[in-house]
């Protein structure tokens, strides 16, 4: 693994994609970031000082209800998340919802079956 001190970072721009200063793609290429590492006025779209490739899923689902509480389908909200909490902007990873058990599933290319 890569370490980083007694570092500073400063006014650096991820125009296009993500980390203003710091990016990774790969969870076993995670840099270890010691305290004395500085950072300040870094700009990045999917944070700021650093991010990660795509690292977790969040979903919540929202019933929707007609008039007499009838409930007509369920809606739902996906989220990809860095390994940081940042929202993943980039289309790089393709989250798709295969067959009926609703299974989630992170592919690199297009899904064969299901719903993208």
């Amino acid at each position: 693994k890569v370490s980083i001190n007694a570092t500073r970072f400063a006014r650096n721009k991820a125009t296009g994609g993500s980390g203003g200063a710091i990016f990774w793609n790969l969870i076993e290429s995670r840099p270890i970031i010691a305290a004395d590492v500085q950072f300040s006025d870094n700009v990045g779209r999917q944070g700021n000082d650093f991010a990660s490739d795509a690292y977790s899923l969040y979903w919540s689902g929202l019933p929707v209800t007609m008039g007499s509480q009838i409930p007509l389908n369920d809606s739902l909200y996906v989220s990809l998340k860095d390994y940081y909490g940042n929202t993943v902007l980039d289309n790089s990873s393709l989250i798709s919802l295969v067959g009926s058990g609703g299974t989630f599933s992170r592919e690199t290319s297009r899904p064969k079956d299901g719903v993208s």
